[in-house]
């Protein structure tokens, strides 16, 4: 919550507060076309922010030289579960892409730039927003990886 404080304080009267009803955003899925889902109900946004949270927490903490895929893997996930529960009413999507470049960070890969790459970056995230089966965060997972590659940040493994 304070990174969203930190985010929109100065833009945002809600900064840092979680959002207190319920909420629908929509994600492209090229496959089944535009794509709305529904974020955690408000009554569970904060159980679940814990959960994910020591999820992160529990699988970096089993990291310390680690392959580049898993690094990701771990990220991908994070990204995408934060962005499934939407927990703030305004700048969920923000946040959440912020979150995703600090554990890539934590584990010592440099930022990603999704430049040239948005709507790829938008088609992989879909496979881990689907309601209608389980989240599949390889697509995401194996973009971070080509993203980073690019960069030419492409060590097989990555010291934390």
């Amino acid at each position: 919550m304070s990174l969203h404080t930190g985010l929109f304080a100065a833009d945002f009267h809600g900064a840092g507060q979680l959002r207190q009803a319920d909420v629908e955003f929509t994600y492209l899925d090229r496959q089944r076309g535009g794509r709305a889902r529904r974020g955690a109900p408000p009554d569970r946004v904060v159980s679940e922010l814990t959960a994910v949270c020591g999820e992160f927490n529990a699988a970096v903490a089993e990291l310390s030289a680690v392959d580049l895929a898993d690094a990701c893997a771990t990220a991908a996930r994070l990204y995408a579960r934060l962005l499934a529960i939407h927990p703030f009413e305004d700048g969920s999507g923000r946040v959440s892409y912020v979150a995703l470049q600090a554990a890539l960070r934590s584990q010592g890969v440099p930022w990603v730039d999704f430049a040239g790459a948005v709507r790829e970056h938008d088609e992989r995230l879909a496979a881990a927003l689907v309601t209608d089966r389980a989240p599949d965060y390889r697509p995401l997972t194996a973009l971070l990886v080509a993203r980073i590659a690019l960069a030419g940040e492409n060590d097989a493994t990555i010291s934390s």
